[in-house]
């Protein structure tokens, strides 16, 4: 085996931030490979645990996996939005919806005392 394999396969098994659990690469790969119709930057997104505009709800869900937490409400416009909560252990994602679309997001970086 290369080093370069060694180095993916540990930096996944040990959870480097930016790759995700194994758990987590499995969810992204199967939902791109069962959606071939998804357009190249939204599988690229997914693949990654990005967020794009536009996601569906299933979109975020492979991406992100499943919220901490979610509200909903209807405005008087008859508009669904919604917002999603992702809190890890030094980060929080907050995913705005209208009508079952990404309009937008926030991501915070929480700062740990040591």
């Amino acid at each position: 085996m290369g080093n370069r394999f060694l180095l993916i396969l540990m930096a996944l098994l040990m959870g480097c931030p930016s790759c995700g659990s194994v758990k987590d690469t499995h969810r992204r790969r199967a939902y791109v490979s069962e959606n071939p119709e998804l357009a190249k930057s939204q599988k690229d997104d997914i693949r990654m645990g990005n967020l794009q505009a536009g996601m569906t709800r299933e979109m975020v869900r492979a991406s992100l996996g499943e919220p901490t937490e979610t509200s909903a409400k209807t405005a008087l416009t008859g508009t669904v939005e919604e917002r999603w909560y992702y809190e890890e252990e030094d980060e929080t994602i907050t995913v705005e919806f209208k009508d079952g679309r990404v309009v937008g997001w926030d991501q915070k970086r929480i700062e740990i005392d040591r």
